[in-house]
């Protein structure tokens, strides 16, 4: 309780909240970029199988935001689809929708061929909002897609391996990933590919990417596990998001050359650069490699700044830092 001890406490605390009031000011004049991926939800599957497609969706939200996009993911509804508003997302995820109207699934057909991406999950486009069956997969989507789904007259319900049949990304041909398979498909289009294949004795398609017009479809007839330690659904999910040209303004990297789990991150765009956002959420402690893309902020000549402290941490698109349990930092890249 010495009076100088009591000083250098009370000023410490002053200079806090004055970078605090600094941060946050600088903060509040940054975006976060417009989204690029989107889940979407349909009203009259919602309504009708309550809180079924929110809960497939947060798996692929949950890939997402720990693999860069947080920043750029959004949930969308039919309003979207049917304002064209779908056409400023180039990837669009539709878990499952087993009732959607004909004219949502008519602008979805535009929207792949005026050069989006849908990837569809099984049983999705079967029945109309009254609940009448279409005999299948409605046409608009049938037609982009380019296959025949139909489910399977004895299904199993263990889960299945499937096997990568072509490299894809993250997939590589020999690999098994596993998951609930629901469908059979039928190929109908002469212009696709089948990365994953089940029963591979006769080789039964299980995941069909189809050009169309534009665009393209991917058409899934089962869901990967979402086994943190599997990677099935990380990696299909990422494989796609890849595939549709995508990539994170930020990719986080652990001592071991791999992408580092238990930790979030997100950008906010501000005047001359970004500030990045590190939320560490798996309750222990980080030396990280934090590799910025050139690409995404279109330079390379930049230096990263503590956004509180003021500190310089790096420069340059590569450099270091550490987490410490439940830490957040924000760090301000800056052109320079």
């Amino acid at each position: 309780d010495h009076p100088e001890e009591r000083r250098r406490e009370y000023e410490e605390v002053k200079r806090i909240n004055r970078d605090f009031r600094r941060l946050g000011e600088e903060f509040a004049s940054s975006v976060p970029p417009p989204p690029k991926i989107a889940a979407l939800v349909l009203d009259e599957s919602t309504l009708r199988e309550s809180g079924m497609a929110i809960k497939l969706a947060k798996p692929i939200l949950r890939v997402l935001s720990e693999k860069g996009f947080c920043s750029e993911i959004a949930i969308i509804s039919e309003r979207h689809v049917l304002e064209g508003s779908i056409g400023g997302y180039p990837l669009v995820f539709l878990p499952k929708a087993p009732y959607m109207r004909k004219e949502v699934a008519e602008k979805l057909e535009e929207y792949v061929k005026g050069g989006g991406f849908l990837v569809i999950g099984p049983e999705s486009g079967r029945y109309d909002e009254h609940g009448e069956s279409y005999g299948g997969l409605c046409e608009p989507l049938r037609r982009c897609c380019g296959v025949n789904p139909r489910g399977l007259l004895h299904p199993d319900c263990d889960t299945h391996d499937f096997l990568v049949s072509q490299d894809f990304h993250r997939l590589r041909k020999g690999r098994m990933v596993r998951g609930d398979c629901f469908e059979e498909l039928e190929v109908e289009s002469g212009d696709v590919d089948v990365p994953l294949i089940y029963n591979w004795q006769a080789e039964q398609p299980a995941m069909v990417l189809s050009r169309y017009g534009s665009g393209r479809s991917c058409y899934l007839c089962f869901w990967p596990s979402d086994d943190v330690e599997e990677r099935g659904l990380e990696d299909v999910v990422m494989s796609l998001v890849e595939d549709a040209g995508l990539e994170p303004y930020v990719r986080v990297f652990g001592k071991d050359g791999f992408e580092e789990r238990g930790i979030i991150h997100g950008v906010r765009l501000c005047s001359g650069g970004a500030f990045l956002i590190l939320i560490e959420t798996g309750d222990r402690e980080h030396e990280v490699l934090v590799e910025i893309s050139r690409g995404r902020f279109g330079f390379d000549d930049l230096e990263v700044i503590d956004g509180l402290t003021g500190e310089r941490v790096g420069s340059g698109l590569r450099f270091s830092t550490t987490l410490a349990p439940a830490q957040v930092k924000v760090l301000h890249i800056l052109k320079r």
